[in-house]
């Protein structure tokens, strides 16, 4: 997720707050069992689209089953950064 938020960087995650919300970054649990930290947008009920705010990492889309098994966490609500 860099710039935005850094390898280290503290995160508040709201876990009452699990309705996707197009472009909202969110932590969630992928189909694959790997917890991971994106952007998420509902693209169709039952298309999700994984963005990173990294220009590095292009855009991913999980359909059908795999959108159905994301297990979002909570929505990000707040991080910091350590400059030391």
């Amino acid at each position: 997720m860099k710039p935005s938020i850094s390898p280290g960087d503290l995160v508040l995650l709201d876990q009452a707050r699990t309705e996707i919300v197009n472009g909202a970054p969110f932590i969630f649990v992928d189909a694959d069992g790997e917890t991971r930290l994106k952007r998420l947008h509902r693209l169709g009920r039952n298309t999700v689209a994984l963005m990173s705010d990294n220009p590095d990492h292009p855009p991913e889309l999980r359909n059908g089953v795999d959108a159905e098994r994301l297990k979002v966490l909570g929505r990000v609500v707040w991080s910091g950064h350590n400059w030391g």
